[in-house]
């Protein structure tokens, strides 16, 4: 798999824009007898804070010493909201602008999470969790600084408020979790980070959702070659898209998909990590990208693996989809050939041809299961014509190398259902048989249970969106501009 870095904010390198604290606190109050009981009450918050704030630095010698005008306007506006002029929406909207005040204030970090807990504040200590993953360098001391941030990040993942940090703050916390991901990932300690996103999304995500959060939980099932975890994610059918913050992520939206699809190549579902990859290129974006094009590789790949041909696309794709093909063209021209190879032989040639490129590309394996994948369809088209073949009359028909070869294809396309066959090992034949002789009455109705259930759970989601859409303020208010409210069948959606 191409390796896709995340982009994260170094200490060094901060945003251009310098933010001044002050800048962002909350309206001045007018001249009354309340506004000015909660501006004195405020001041006497801020006072108590800095007091403490300067306690805990002369408690630790090692400490930098913090003054008045350092992070003192941060903890008071993170403080602040349950009076009656600052909400924690206004908390949330403060803290996306903190970035630079944290990155240099890095040694003070530890003494403003002390002043902060998980039931008031929790997306005050996400943002500075993610200020200091951000931060660690590379060469920093993984028992005494790398460890303890890990341990730090994974407990409050444990203790954190998500009523909070969902209505307000879930693109805070998504960020500090990418960031958390991609320090696990360079420290190589991707199973520390699996468990504990994967319960954070069974408290986050409603069914059929996609969070940023799942991108960076696949990032780490896949860095770490566990996939049982990444399939209970990737199994449920994605009907949603929240927007977490000010902005939709289309990149991490790009890269679910394509972690997902890798995922289910790893798992040799070859059916699910076409879909998922088709989706990756249908996404609607406003330039071409590198995951776009890492997926479309793959893409055709798993549609030579499949149909034999370039799969034409039932998704709808966004306007520019032509202007990203013509576009992918002439770096993706090592894969399209695939399709103009008429025989396995050729195809091998074609490998041989372009190993480097598949090898670069790290899809080498993948082209080698293109050339299985056609060995196997001309098996399939020997069964539309003979009842009975002998595995070496396969062989040589196929161009197999031998006939153990000729049998572990055979047996792996019976089991994947791909043909409905009997092998006799005493006599070396193969016996192709029709779907009613291979199944049986019980297997039948099992998977057409399945299917019924499936098309049913489908349906559901469907009308629960249909409702929620019907519902919404957006569609009402349409409604009555359009002048008619009461001719609602005109807004009913068909197929």
């Amino acid at each position: 798999m191409s390796d896709m870095s995340w982009s994260q904010s170094h200490a060094n390198n901060p945003p251009d824009d310098m933010i001044n604290s002050s800048s962002s606190l909350p309206p001045n109050a007018t001249n009354n007898t309340t506004n000015a009981g909660t501006s004195a009450a405020a001041a006497t918050t801020t006072g108590v804070i800095i007091s403490q704030m300067s306690s805990v630095a002369e408690s630790n010698p090692n400490s930098v010493p913090i003054t008045a005008s350092a992070l003192d306007a941060f903890i008071n506006s993170v403080t602040r909201q349950n009076s009656n002029n600052f909400s924690l929406k206004h908390v949330a909207e403060y803290i996306r602008k903190t970035d630079d005040l944290l990155f240099n204030n890095l040694q003070r970090l530890d003494q403003a999470l002390s002043l902060l807990n998980t039931a008031d504040n929790s997306l005050a200590i996400a943002q500075i969790l993610w200020a200091k993953l951000a931060s660690v360098p590379l060469d920093a001391d993984p028992v005494n600084s790398v460890e303890p941030l890990i341990l730090q990040t994974i407990g409050f993942m444990k203790d954190a408020n998500y009523p909070d940090i969902e209505t307000h703050g879930l693109d805070i916390f998504s960020r500090m979790c990418k960031t958390f991901a991609g320090l696990l990932v360079t420290r190589k300690r991707t199973h520390l980070g699996i468990q504990p996103l994967r319960n954070v999304i069974k408290v986050l995500r409603k069914p059929g959702e996609l969070l940023t959060i799942m991108t960076s939980f696949l990032y780490l099932c896949l860095k770490s070659e566990n996939f049982k975890p990444a399939l209970e994610i990737l199994d449920v059918d994605i009907v949603e898209i929240r927007q977490e913050g000010p902005k939709l992520e289309i990149p991490d939206i790009l890269l679910y998909f394509y972690y997902g699809g890798v995922c289910y190549l790893a798992m040799k579902n070859y059916s699910r990590a076409n879909l998922f990859f088709e989706i990756a290129i249908s996404t609607p974006a406003t330039a071409i990208s590198k995951i776009m094009i890492e997926a479309y590789k793959k893409f055709i790949l798993t549609s030579f693996i499949l149909y034999g041909k370039l799969k034409s696309s039932p998704v709808k794709a966004a306007p520019s989809a032509n202007t990203f093909l013509r576009s992918v063209k002439s770096s993706t021209q090592g894969y399209s050939d695939i399709f103009d190879c008429k025989s396995a032989t050729e195809l091998k040639e074609l490998k041989e041809k372009n190993e480097a490129l598949y090898k670069e590309d790290e899809n080498l394996g993948l082209v080698k299961q293109c050339v299985v994948s056609m060995y196997k369809r001309n098996i399939q088209k020997l069964t539309k014509t003979f009842l009975t073949l002998s595995l070496s009359d396969i062989t040589a028909v196929v161009k197999l190398e031998n006939t153990s070869q000729t049998e572990k294809l055979l047996t792996e396309m019976i089991d994947d259902d791909q043909i409905c066959a009997r092998i006799d090992h005493k006599q070396g034949m193969v016996y192709f048989l029709d779907n009613s002789e291979a199944s049986t009455g019980d297997q039948a109705l099992q998977k057409l249970s399945s299917q019924v259930a499936k098309c049913v759970e489908i349906n559901t989601r469907f009308q629960e969106l249909d409702d929620s859409i019907k519902t919404s303020v957006l569609y009402q208010e349409k409604l009555q501009r359009s002048g008619s409210a009461g001719d609602v069948s005109a807004w009913e959606y068909h197929s």
